[in-house]
């Protein structure tokens, strides 16, 4: 199969393949790197990257003449890591909101009926609950955010 890319698409290929790259395997370490899809994956991200070295983006990868593997330019990891921290900064402020409003739910009704209700109406408290985070987090930041007891375990 061949696929005909100009630079420019070539590019924009590898930007989304590199993010999903870091997405699935970024926090592998050691062993847990040499798993069959792990593997799997960097066999065909060398297959992009000889692309791109073949297309002379020098901007984009090289190769290293030792070990005969390309990797990605630092100019360009920068490139598409802006777009990895954007994401997760989104999504740490989502996260925080929806389960700060699960736990309030959780308190206001208990467990067994939070578990109990119907997807729909629960969702409908969730969200009007993660809203009021969300608009906290976006006027505050993490600025009012504080622990009421921090009495630390053991001490007394």
């Amino acid at each position: 199969m061949n696929i005909n890319l100009t630079k420019q698409e070539l590019v924009m290929l590898l930007r989304l393949a590199n993010i999903g790259d870091w997405v699935m395997f970024a926090d592998l370490e050691g062993d847990e790197c040499n798993n069959p899809t792990a593997l799997a994956h960097k066999k065909v991200m060398q297959k992009l990257f000889a692309a791109a070295y073949k297309a002379k983006m020098e901007k984009i990868v090289f190769c290293d003449k030792i070990s005969r593997e390309y990797y990605e330019t630092k100019e360009f990891e920068e490139d598409y890591l802006q777009f990895v921290d954007a994401f997760k900064d989104q999504q740490f402020w989502e996260v925080l909101s929806d389960r700060l409003a699960e736990r309030d739910l959780v308190e206001q009704i208990g467990e067994e009926a939070f578990d109990a209700m119907d997807w729909i109406d629960r969702g409908g408290k969730l969200y009007d609950l993660s809203l009021n985070y969300e608009d906290e987090f976006e006027k505050n930041g993490l600025e009012r955010l504080h622990l009421l007891n921090t009495t630390k375990k053991g001490s007394a």
